[in-house]
């Protein structure tokens, strides 16, 4: 599903964002939570833990509170090729946390990619992103168009030299077509982004922050199964 507010336009303003938000049964408060979340559990690591428990830890608790959020308004947790997600009670929305880039939630000009490779699982969601992207965008489109579900990626970074974490709900799309998608890939195309105002950190308790949460951190593996 791609909002009224967006059916014209490539990046949302704060008012759009709002209006296209609601539209999807969602508010901007209940996926900047999600991350907060993760960012307090991530700060709470030390040099004791794995160099991979900071990154693992974000994304994980942020996983956990945005579905259970969502789950108390009907939202579906869902795990195909064990990706964790949530889906929205029509079944016409899929929200997935993934950590973006520096460039993520930046600016509307300014293009995010995902820190890391996504598997075949997300792949071949995103594929169906394209199919009825295409769709959307022909003036003939029928009203099922409409329905198609569409996968959003919740964009998350966090930044080590300022006080504050960024984040979009964003439509991926592929960089090439068909056959051609290797299984695993970096996402830098967007269809569609909605900018979340960023959110300051500097008042979380927490006992410490990770010292190498920067994009040359050791990325963690979770594997997916087409």
């Amino acid at each position: 599903m791609i909002p009224e507010q967006l059916s014209h336009t490539r990046n949302a303003s704060d008012m759009q964002a709002d209006t296209a938000l609601a539209e999807m049964g969602l508010r901007a408060d209940d996926l900047t939570s999600a991350v907060a979340a993760g960012v307090r559990a991530a700060g709470r690591i030390t040099a004791d833990h794995p160099v991979t428990a900071p990154g693992f830890t974000l994304w994980s608790e942020t996983v956990a509170h945005l579905r259970h959020t969502l789950g108390e308004r009907g939202w579906k947790r869902v795990n195909p090729g064990n990706s964790p997600r949530i889906v929205s009670p029509d079944g016409r929305i899929t929200l997935m946390p993934v950590r973006g880039n520096h460039a993520t939630g930046v600016s509307p000009d300014v293009e995010p990619s995902t820190f890391s490779h996504r598997g075949p699982a997300t792949v071949d969601a995103v594929r169906r992103n394209a199919q009825t992207g295409l769709a959307l965008l022909s003036p003939e489109a029928e009203p099922a168009d409409l329905t198609a579900d569409h996968i959003w990626f919740l964009l998350y970074h966090w930044f080590e030299d300022s006080p504050e974490f960024r984040a979009e709900l964003s439509l991926p799309l592929l960089s090439g077509s068909g056959d051609d998608e290797p299984d695993a890939v970096v996402f830098s195309r967007w269809r569609r982004r909605i900018l979340l105002p960023p959110v300051d950190t500097s008042g979380f308790e927490v006992p410490m922050r990770p010292h190498h949460h920067t994009d040359d951190e050791v990325p963690f593996d979770i594997d997916e199964i087409a």
